[in-house]
């Protein structure tokens, strides 16, 4: 998908400056082989790619991402995913630096959870060549680090913007002051075996206030919170730990007999290869270095109903196109009472 350009030949770095010119052989060729070749500016750079993403055009909020400064040779970039989810995916190299290179990224929704488009844009530091232009999916990846303009508070430093549509909103000169909540109607005990099960990207600071805000709702209420367990340290649970814990909630002295499951994550627009109608949530890494996902399949949904047959469920879908779990192999089950998803089979989230 890599597109290649040539140089731009009116740039100031590859025009002519009246070029010495030295009688001396093999010496003025080895001297001249040895002069220093002068790198981009920082705004030279910018103007070539805003000259070829042309942002303006695009509509929507929009924002083009820079470093601050080339990368250097031997750096990798890497895309954070794959198009279809795969259970040993992984985030993939789209390219190594071989000389200083200027980056660029381009997010064409940038309100917007992933999957969604985007575009990313690499110019040559020496000669101001647009080297490689793509579309993603996904957001970029430096030596499998995210790169720091992608998640707060770098998404919103103006030092990583070089363009914003964003529309500025002035600030609250006054704010009001809070409302105290209205006393809860409901007798004591009311939800004693109800219970919420929350299971997503807790550690990724875009989505953090979402968790936040269910155990605030669980706590007012009364009602029992259990965030699906970590296997192991560092490795986020997947929709088959999900299917486990929730075995362990449904049995015991005090089980739960009505069971919320709230999905935070990011969603993929198609299904895996051979299944493209089903619906997938990644929910977290298993291998957090190369972004192997942890996924969440509505076929994994199914199982958590049928193996709890007595257990009453409610699913709330926080993802990118949500509406794909909407099947009716899922909400025909006779112990789903409620599904909501955050938005339709074909629209990205909000986040």
């Amino acid at each position: 998908m890599g597109e290649w350009r040539s140089a731009n030949p009116t740039h100031p770095k590859n025009s002519g400056c009246g070029a010495v010119r030295w009688i001396v052989g093999a010496a003025g060729a080895l001297w001249a082989a040895a002069a220093p070749v002068h790198a981009l500016t920082r705004d030279e750079a910018n103007a070539i790619a805003l000259q070829t993403l042309a942002p303006q055009q695009e509509q929507g909020p929009v924002v083009v991402f820079a470093l601050p400064t080339a990368l250097p040779r031997g750096r990798a970039v890497f895309e954070a995913g794959t198009a279809k989810p795969a259970r040993k995916g992984k985030a993939k190299q789209l390219f190594r630096v071989r000389r200083p290179t200027w980056l660029f990224w381009e997010d064409l929704d940038v309100d917007a959870r992933f999957q969604h488009t985007s575009r990313l844009l690499v110019v040559d530091d020496r000669t101001g060549t647009v080297r490689k232009q793509r579309d993603l999916l996904w957001w970029p990846r430096i030596d499998h680090e995210d790169a720091p303009f992608v998640h707060p508070p770098g998404t919103n430093d103006p030092s990583f913007q070089i363009y914003s549509s964003v529309p500025t909103v002035a600030p609250i000169a006054r704010r009001a002051r809070p409302r105290a909540p209205a006393p809860l109607a409901l007798p004591p005990d009311a939800l004693k075996d109800d219970c919420i099960v929350t299971i997503g990207l807790t550690r990724d600071p875009d989505f953090s206030q979402d968790f936040d805000g269910m155990a605030a709702a669980a706590s007012r209420y009364g009602i029992r919170l259990f965030p699906v367990p970590s296997p192991r340290p560092n490795v986020d649970p997947d929709g088959n730990d999900l299917v486990r814990f929730v075995r362990t909630l449904t049995g015991g002295a005090t089980p739960c007999k009505d069971i919320l499951i709230y999905i935070d994550g990011h969603g993929y627009a198609r299904g895996p290869a051979g299944l493209p109608n089903e619906a997938v949530a990644l929910v977290g890494y298993r291998a957090p270095r190369t972004n192997q996902p942890a996924n969440l399949y509505a076929s994994q949904l199914k199982r958590v109903l049928t193996d709890n047959p007595m257990t009453t469920f409610k699913f709330k879908i926080d993802c990118c196109y949500a509406g794909r779990y909407l099947q009716p192999a899922l909400l025909n089950q006779p112990n789903l009472l409620v599904t909501e998803a955050a938005c339709s089979a074909t629209e990205t989230a909000q986040s």
